[in-house]
């Protein structure tokens, strides 16, 4: 009777404990599950079709934050246009100097902004303000004077109304023709002129071995603290200076130093290319055809033609990449494309009478075929690059934009196995290019 009893009690004990527990199993089967979280909408900004190209600034540095649509932080600018114009943008390169407050910047595509070379370019995300709209002038019913017209003479006609000004618009970059054509002699013909005094060597002392340079007590200067003197990109006024280099002195001789990074190009011993800048090239005269142009209004492009050959001022580069026989390379086409490659990321020293220069890179270099001399020799010297990187994409892939460029050519001579092209020559069968520019 006492074990029923107690049993009794403990039942209606547990009963309340089961409908409590009952009730809030039910209550959270009726109530809705959470919603999941949105995804993140993916970020795209479409500039306005008027936003203007140039005469942008610098006004603010907004310091380092989040972007929408940008998985880091990055330093945010504000920029502001005379016309009225102000937008938010990001910096795309982080490693590179930031634009100081003043900065003159020009937008080279739909949302992107070039504010110098060696400076991080900047990308648009949100526009804070757009120019006023003009007022629309309202016709009023106060009476106006009409000036009477002004009588002419028979058969005279009345001065024209004079036309609205119209805002004038800026320049293309002209169109650079091809000084020369970077040929050159035979080692069978050379070495006749050069016992006969008629030309004399100037890249190297002899057609194979690169001449060093010789070594001064002037300090070692970097791309990074002699920038080129700023030009506005939207006037396509190069300043023909690299980096301190300026190419406007026919007076003192350039060297390029390139120093392949092993030994599978020239035994890993420098290439040298030895010239005095000019406007003139002949062959033999030690000049450097050099041209300058404004690459998409974002970067200064220096180009410089030298002649390979015997005694010409590419011979050294030439010969380091396709071998010397008496009227044609020396390797075959296969290993030539390897010492190409090979040759891509060398290290790159640029001396200019006393003053070296150093902190620069062979980023690419290039082979224009027999194929495609014709095209490319017809073609104005700032298509010169489009058209090889239309052959070869590698230039595409290494060459950084927004930064300044020195481009040289030199011609290679026929190659074994090789198809005879239109435009192909005696000494010309081939050209040879390479774009060096400052280290990241």
């Amino acid at each position: 009777m006492i074990n029923a009893t107690n049993f009794i009690k403990r039942f209606w004990v547990v009963i309340p404990v089961l409908l409590i527990a009952l009730l809030g199993l039910l209550y959270m089967g009726l109530k809705p599950a959470p919603e999941a979280p949105a995804a993140i909408a993916a970020f795209n900004f479409q500039a306005p079709p008027d936003l203007p190209r140039y005469n942008w600034s610098v006004c603010e540095n907004l310091g380092v934050g989040p972007v929408p649509g940008v998985p880091d932080s990055r330093q945010r600018f504000r920029l502001c246009h005379n016309q009225g114009w102000q937008l938010l943008a990001y910096c795309l390169q982080p490693s590179r100097p930031a634009p100081s407050v003043g900065t003159t910047c020009s937008r080279t595509n739909d949302d992107t902004f070039w504010c110098g070379n060696g400076i991080q370019n900047l990308r648009l995300y949100r526009l804070l303000q757009t120019p006023a709209p003009t007022p629309t002038p309202t016709r009023t019913s106060t009476p106006t004077s009409t000036p009477s017209p002004t009588p002419t003479s028979p058969g005279t006609a009345a001065p024209p109304a004079e036309a609205p000004t119209r805002t004038p618009r800026l320049p293309s970059a002209p169109s650079i023709p091809r000084a020369a054509q970077p040929g050159g002699m035979s080692v069978v013909k050379g070495s006749e002129r050069i016992k006969k005094g008629q030309v004399q060597p100037t890249a190297t002392k002899t057609p194979f071995q690169p001449q060093p340079i010789t070594p001064t007590p002037t300090q070692l200067l970097h791309p990074t603290t002699e920038a080129p003197p700023e030009s506005s990109p939207a006037e396509f006024e190069p300043t023909l200076n690299f980096y301190g280099i300026d190419f406007r002195d026919h007076k003192q001789r350039v060297r390029i130093q390139i120093i392949p990074q092993n030994k599978k190009v020239n035994g890993g011993k420098p290439i040298v290319i030895s010239f005095i800048p000019g406007h003139k090239c002949n062959f033999g005269d030690g000049q450097a055809c050099v041209s300058s142009y404004m690459a998409g209004g974002e970067s200064e492009v220096t180009f410089l033609t030298v002649h390979s050959g015997m005694g010409g001022e590419g011979q050294a580069y030439r010969h380091a990449v396709e071998g010397t026989r008496e009227t044609q390379a020396g390797l075959t086409l296969k290993q030539v494309k390897a010492n190409l490659r090979a040759l891509a990321g060398s290290e790159v020293i640029i001396s200019q009478g006393k003053q070296v220069y150093s902190g620069f890179t062979l980023v690419v270099t290039s082979r224009i075929p027999a194929r495609g001399l014709q095209r490319y020799f017809r073609s104005p010297i700032e298509d010169a690059l489009a058209y090889a990187a239309s052959l070869d994409s590698a230039i595409l892939n290494m060459v950084a934009p927004g930064q300044a460029q020195l481009v040289f050519e030199t011609c290679g001579w026929e190659m074994p196995g090789e198809p005879w092209a239109p435009g192909v020559s005696s000494t010309t069968a081939s050209v040879y290019l390479g774009v060096i520019q400052a280290k990241p």
